[in-house]
């Protein structure tokens, strides 16, 4: 039983990472690709991020450290 739960568990978590973006992978490479298997560590990291769920982030977003740029490069003082 408990491991029928497991199985359950682990199905809709990968369902939920599967279906949470817009580019989705085949059937056959999402289920054979770590994607499936790292999906409930995942869905963790998706429900207590403080990152907002864009792909990108801005500068004005505040997320950036000090001195960072989105390239990683610095401005030439």
């Amino acid at each position: 039983m408990v491991k029928w739960i497991v199985v359950a568990i682990l199905a809709a978590c990968a369902r939920y990472v599967h279906f949470r973006g817009r580019e989705r992978h085949r059937l056959l490479r999402q289920l054979t690709d770590h994607s499936a298997f790292m999906a409930p560590i995942n869905v963790l990291m998706y429900a207590f991020s403080r990152v907002p769920g864009t792909p990108y982030l801005t500068v004005s977003d505040g997320l950036l450290p000090d001195g960072a740029t989105q390239g990683g490069l610095r401005a030439a003082a």
